[in-house]
């Protein structure tokens, strides 16, 4: 969320609740009832998305991590083994650990020692590695592999909420505006509640007038 969409958000939180308490002028069946109705399920929505997206990104993150732990923990011993497996040979410079840990480098590197340990299994295994240890380790790589569409989804995600955000605020100061009209009209005996709704719809940023959008 920008900060001029966050500013719009704040206000719509504050005219919700502004027709919350003042719900008695604006039955539910009426225009103004019903505009703020609009409002607070706008509030809502924008509410689902943020949630969504940080849902989102918080889980790809915690998945991403304990897997690639995971994986890197497992190319160390795989590397280590292989310097006495392959000693003498060229084939010891595939299992080399990348200088730098880059999530695409590590996956890459993570998948050619999985296919040449499994190629070798009977020889590390000589060296005490449990039976299944280059299985399971090339299914973690995959799960590491799967982590990247989780990844990708999430961001995905970021960008529907984005979306989503930007069309509910543009749909919600429209709603907005009538309100300026109708809270106004509905008020106009009673100066000190116009005056409240004017702080409540008060934009942060865009001056003191209610009208600004």
């Amino acid at each position: 969320m920008t900060k001029t969409q966050r500013y719009r958000y704040e206000m719509f939180v504050r005219v919700r609740d502004f027709g919350r308490a003042h719900s008695e002028l604006f039955a539910e069946s009426s225009t103004g009832g019903k505009t703020f109705a609009h409002v607070a399920a706008a509030v809502a929505a924008i509410d689902d998305h943020m949630k969504n997206r940080v849902v989102a990104k918080a889980e790809a993150r915690r998945v991403e991590s304990a897997t690639r732990e995971a994986v890197f923990s497992g190319m160390k011993t795989i590397a280590k083994v292989a310097r006495r497996v392959t000693r003498g040979t060229t084939t010891a410079r595939i299992f080399v650990m990348p200088r730098r840990r880059s999530f695409k480098v590590e996956l890459a590197t993570a998948k050619a020692f999985a296919e040449q340990a499994e190629k070798r299994q009977e020889q590390f295994l000589r060296f005490g590695l449990p039976p299944v240890f280059v299985s399971d380790f090339s299914a973690l790589v995959n799960e590491l592999q799967q982590t990247e569409s989780v990844r990708l989804s999430s961001k995905t995600l970021k960008r529907q909420a984005q979306e989503g955000i930007r069309e509910v605020i543009k749909d919600t100061l429209n709603d907005v505006r009538d309100l300026d009209a109708l809270v106004e009209i509905a008020m106009r005996h009673d100066p000190v509640s116009l005056a409240a709704y004017d702080s409540a719809r008060r934009i942060e940023g865009q001056g003191s007038s209610k009208k600004a959008s």
